[in-house]
C-alpha cells in the first residue's frame, strides 16, 4: 500500500514538472517567434529608410544634374557710386575728393531651369584714376558679391533677355595718406594713414541679355560661345557703421554702396553644369 502511495505521488510530481516545463518551453518558443517578428520588421524598417534616403539622394542628384541653359563667363564694365556725401567730408580737411567712377572686372555665371534663371556674380571695383594734391592721396576701391535672380522673359535661338533682382554684400574702402614718402625708411608716416572701410547688404534691379551662338535646343548652349550684357542699379538696403583703422564711428557720411553699373559678359555655355559634376 505505501509503495503504491509512494508511486502515486512520484508520478503526480512528475507530471506537474512535465507541465512546467512544457509551459516554459511554450514561453520561450513564443519570446523567440516574437523577437523574430520584431527583428524582421526593423530589418525591413531600416532597408525601407535606406532605401527612402538612397532614393532622395537620387532624386537630388538627378535634378542637380539636369541639363539646362547655363554659362559661366568673365565680366568687364562700369559703375558709378554715389560719393558725394563722402567728399562733403573730405574736401574741407583739404583731402582730395575720391572719384565717383570705376572700372569693375570680376567672374560669374548662371542656369535657367523652367525659365527661372540663378546667377551669382563678384566683382572687384577699381578707380579710374588716383587723386593727389601737395599733401595728400586717396583712393576708394569696392568689392561686390551677388546672388542673382530673374525670370525668362524673351527667348528665340539663342537670344535670351530676362530682368534681374538680386541681393548680396558689397565693401567699400577709402584710403587717405600722406604722399611725402621718398624712400622706405619714412614708412613711420603710414602711422598717419587711415582706411576708411563701410560694408552694407547690397540690392541688386536691372536686365540681362545674353546671346549664345551656334545655339542648339537639344544642346542647351553647351559648348557655345556667348556674349551678353548687363544694366541696372545697385543700393545699399542695409549698412553699419564706417570704420577708421578698425575702430567704429557712428557720425560718418552716409555714403555707400549706390549708383548704376553697365556690364558686358564673355563665356561658355554649359560650364556651369560641368562645375557642378565636378562638385558632386
Amino acid at each position: 500500500m505505501k509503495k503504491k502511495n509512494i508511486l502515486f505521488i512520484f508520478c503526480i510530481i512528475f507530471l506537474c514538472f512535465t507541465c512546467v516545463s512544457a509551459r516554459e518551453k511554450g514561453n520561450e518558443t513564443d519570446d523567440e517567434q516574437q523577437n523574430e517578428k520584431t527583428s524582421e520588421k526593423t530589418e525591413k524598417s531600416n532597408t525601407n529608410d535606406a532605401y527612402e534616403e538612397r532614393d532622395g539622394l537620387y532624386r537630388i542628384s538627378k535634378f542637380i544634374k539636369k541639363k539646362r541653359i547655363n554659362a559661366a563667363y568673365g565680366i568687364i564694365g562700369g559703375h558709378r557710386l554715389e560719393l558725394r556725401d563722402l567728399n562733403d567730408h573730405l574736401v574741407p580737411w583739404d583731402f582730395p575728393p575720391v572719384l565717383e567712377s570705376y572700372f569693375t572686372f570680376g567672374f560669374g555665371g548662371h542656369i535657367i531651369h523652367n525659365k527661372f534663371i540663378l546667377g551669382v556674380e563678384i566683382l572687384r571695383f577699381i578707380p579710374k584714376e588716383r587723386l593727389t594734391t601737395n599733401e595728400f592721396n586717396t583712393s576708394a576701391t569696392a568689392t561686390s558679391a551677388m546672388l542673382n535672380f530673374g525670370y525668362l522673359a524673351y527667348s528665340n535661338k539663342g537670344l535670351m533677355a530676362y530682368p534681374i533682382a538680386g541681393i548680396g554684400l558689397g565693401d567699400l574702402r577709402v584710403s587717405v595718406t600722406e604722399n611725402n614718402i621718398d624712400s622706405f625708411q619714412d614708412i613711420n608716416v603710414l602711422q598717419r594713414s587711415t582706411l576708411s572701410v563701410r560694408k552694407s547688404v547690397v540690392v541688386n534691379f536691372g536686365v540681362g541679355c545674353d546671346y549664345f551662338f551656334n545655339y542648339k535646343k537639344k544642346k542647351k548652349g553647351k559648348n557655345c560661345f556667348m556674349v551678353g550684357f548687363r544694366m541696372g542699379y545697385k543700393m545699399s538696403a542695409l549698412k553699419n557703421n564706417w570704420h577708421i583703422n578698425g575702430s567704429s564711428i557712428t557720425n560718418g557720411p552716409a555714403s555707400a554702396f549706390n549708383g548704376p553699373y553697365i556690364n558686358v559678359v564673355v563665356g561658355l555655355g554649359g560650364y556651369v553644369e560641368k562645375l557642378i559634376k565636378i562638385a558632386i
